[in-house]
């Protein structure tokens, strides 16, 4: 072989070699330049007002949501302080990314006109977060005002500055940086925007349960386990005081029908069809409720029809009823376009986004597959 020959391959190793060196260098200057973020270590605390109407003398309830990111565990005391005077107070333990979302009950100590209703939450004895709501005597009614924490000049920003409107749909309020909308159905969507962008967790949705029912993405559910918002039936139809005569119907949805085939002073009977065809006869015994089970199978049935009487008179029947759609179930992790499910308790939902979300003053936004639609 000759020099040249010999030469040539000794030349292409050096070239691959030095082409491979400059390749891991500036791999490793990539390496050294990307930012190392870290995640903000914090609990998050969130006080949700859940009264309908309120009297004087009697409790009121409110959720709490307390979620440690604070990356180890945590003893919180939740102190809830009406007028001065404590009126609940509750010890809490929470690891690492974990979360509580409870409703607590307790009667204000009300004596004087537009005084505070504070929700205090202690970390290792220290006072560490607060939620304060303002109560007038004249109509009793609770108003979100103020965190404890003075708000810096750049947070002290109102709705009216922002383009922010309240809508049929729901009212908005802004807190220390946070956009908060409560929905006339009762769930909730807390934005915490930077420069337009709403950052990953930085979106988080509560639904509202009211006893065994759950409004989740402006959708009604009844929880089919009482004690768990995972198992859900979607409530497809609720009217009440309906009234039907005898051989009378009330046309339901998905080819339904109720009608009323019997009736004396101590027992109804309904007829239950679908699309004209007889399914099943049943008897409300002394006003009490009766329902219809649709058979999917030998071990399994879907409730589609619950019928609760309330006055029988002697021609007609007035009754309230509720039509289902097929059985739900929500996991931990199940995607509603830019959210997810983090969390599943008793009487909730809890989702945040898992995409940024760009927010525009004056448009209105489509998010949740267009469930959820709001206006910034």
């Amino acid at each position: 072989m000759s020099n040249t020959n010999r030469i040539i391959p000794i030349l292409l190793i050096i070239i691959y070699g030095a082409a491979g060196l400059v390749a891991a260098l500036a791999f490793t200057e990539l390496m050294v330049d990307e930012p190392n973020v870290q995640p903000e270590l914090t609990t998050r605390f969130f006080v949700i007002d859940e009264n309908e109407e309120m009297a004087i003398g009697k409790p009121v309830s409110y959720r709490t949501i307390i979620e440690n990111q604070e990356g180890i565990n945590w003893n919180y005391d939740l102190k809830v302080r009406s007028a001065g005077e404590i009126v609940y107070d509750q010890q809490i333990s929470l690891d690492s990314n974990k979360g509580l979302n409870q409703t607590i009950a307790f009667i204000p100590n009300l004596t004087s006109d537009y005084q505070k209703l504070e929700f205090l939450l202690y970390r290792n004895n220290e006072l560490y977060r607060t939620r304060v709501f303002q109560v007038s005597l004249a109509n009793y009614g609770l108003k979100p005002i103020e965190m404890v924490a003075p708000i810096s000049p750049q947070n002290s920003i109102t709705v009216d500055s922002m383009g922010l409107e309240p809508t049929d749909n729901y009212n908005i309020q802004l807190l220390n940086g946070i956009i908060m909308y409560s929905f006339k159905t009762g769930e909730k969507l807390e934005l915490r925007p930077t420069n337009e962008i709403v950052s990953k967790e930085d979106a988080i949705y509560t639904t509202a349960s009211k006893g065994r029912n759950i409004i989740f993405l402006g959708e009604t559910y009844e929880k089919t386990l009482p004690n768990s918002a995972k198992f859900l039936t979607p409530v497809i139809v609720e009217d009440f005081n309906k009234t039907l005569k005898i051989n009378e119907n009330l046309e339901l949805k998905n080819g339904y029908m109720v009608t009323l085939i019997q009736m004396d002073k101590n027992a109804v009977k309904f007829r239950i069809s679908r699309n004209n065809k007889k399914l099943w006869d049943i008897a409300s015994l002394d006003n009490s409720p009766v329902e219809y089970w649709r058979e999917i199978n030998d071990l399994r049935k879907e409730k589609m029809i619950r019928i609760i009487p309330r006055e029988i008179y002697p021609e007609s029947i007035v009754f309230d009823i509720i039509q289902y759609g097929s059985n739900k179930v929500i996991n931990i992790e199940n995607k509603y376009g830019e959210f997810q499910v983090t969390q599943i308790t008793e009487d909730a939902i809890i989702m945040k986004n898992i995409q940024e979300i760009k927010i525009e003053p004056g448009k209105v936004i489509s998010l949740a597959n267009d469930k959820i639609r709001i206006k910034v």
